[in-house]
């Protein structure tokens, strides 16, 4: 589930953190701009794990005053690996699947071709079914807790909002570009697609 990774980066220590230690300012700042980021192709980082290298700092010739450094730090990041079990919660159901969050990571889809088999969905409930036999049926609640399997991941490079197409001058162009653009912010840079097909996966509950 979890991995360790070795970054290069060239990290800048502002004037306002000198009261700090550089190994301490050094790590807040790593911390700060990589915790809860996706990596492209490499996956959600954690934590620092360790200091690895640490160059001279060299001043800014700017007002700031501050410097920069260039460090290589090892890396806890979360990237499960393909048929890896896992356990979370049901977060949220629809007709295309079950939305499944771990606490620190909400982007889990288990598609409805890869519900176990006899899983219907109930609309006016909103919530899938298991027929488990003619009289049993078993219910995938909100909040409850999950077993899956990792069937595959997907990241997308979503790039900088630079490389962006500026908006045109026409009105209705304009409109159309922004909507893609909102459209474009809510695409994930990483997530996972995970089954319950298999005997002993689905919830916890099933199989205690």
């Amino acid at each position: 589930m979890f991995m360790v990774t070795t970054i290069k980066d060239t990290v800048k220590i502002l004037p306002r953190y000198f009261y700090k230690n550089r190994n301490e300012a050094i790590i807040d700042e790593i911390n700060h701009k990589y915790s809860n980021k996706v990596l492209h192709n490499v996956g959600l980082c954690i934590e620092l794990l360790d200091l690895v290298e640490v160059s001279e700092g060299v001043v800014l010739p700017c007002k700031d005053g501050g410097y920069t450094i260039k460090v290589t730090f090892k890396m806890i990041v979360f990237r499960p690996f393909i048929g890896e079990t896992l356990i979370g919660k049901v977060s949220n159901s629809s007709e295309k699947g079950i939305k499944v969050s771990m606490g620190f990571f909400d982007d889990i889809t288990i598609p409805a071709s890869q519900l176990t088999p006899d899983t219907t969905f109930d609309k006016t409930q909103n919530v899938w079914i298991w027929n488990f036999n003619e009289t049993d049926k078993l219910y995938i609640d909100k909040n409850e807790e999950i077993r899956f399997q990792v069937l595959t991941e997907l990241f997308v490079d979503t790039g900088p909002m630079s490389k962006k197409k500026p908006f045109g001058q026409d009105p209705q162009e304009s409109t159309k570009q922004l909507n893609e653009s909102a459209e474009s912010e809510l695409v994930v840079p990483y997530s996972i697609i995970g089954t319950i097909t298999q005997q002993g996966l689905g919830l916890t509950s099933w199989w205690d």
